[in-house]
């Protein structure tokens, strides 16, 4: 499951993987490009992706409640940016996953030299969800300026 679409390479590289894999992707399709990377995964993993459109605070909240016993093995946060959405999807996710599911929020940067605007909301959702046992960090990896992620489970005790 993946949160942001965007152009789908993040999409792709999940597909690309493994022929059984499928993923399904949540994101609002604000760019005008959005169409093009979507038609390109189609013809190229044809039946094995799956885009619902919309905010996600919206679109997952009514996935979760029309597929009750759904549960993906990697959940990939790449969406909006801002605390307080980076936060829902977070927290809504957690409905998806499992106690072996992986959870990835991307754009969490802790250098502060490599900080930027993108980075400041889920880096502190991220913070927040470890101080409050949400999540057990397995790691995580900075590679330049803005970009950076953090990969752990969830905590069901």
């Amino acid at each position: 499951m993946k949160i942001g679409f965007n152009i789908g390479h993040s999409s792709e590289l999940f597909l690309n993987f493994d022929k059984d894999i499928t993923v399904t992707s949540f994101d609002k399709c604000r760019h005008h490009y959005w169409h093009i990377g979507k038609k390109y995964i189609d013809d190229n993993y044809p039946n094995r992706h799956t885009l619902i459109k919309g905010n996600s605070s919206v679109s997952v909240p009514n996935y979760i409640n029309d597929n009750k016993n759904k549960t993906f093995d990697l959940i990939f946060i790449d969406g909006c940016h801002k605390y307080h959405i980076a936060l829902q999807d977070i927290q809504n996710c957690k409905k998806l996953a499992n106690e072996n599911t992986i959870v990835i929020m991307d754009d969490t940067i802790y250098k502060k030299r490599w900080k930027n605007g993108s980075t400041k909301g889920p880096t502190q959702v991220w913070k927040e969800m470890l101080n409050s046992d949400g999540v057990k960090e397995l790691g995580r990896q900075e590679y330049g300026v803005g970009n950076g992620l953090s990969w752990g489970k969830y905590n069901f005790t």
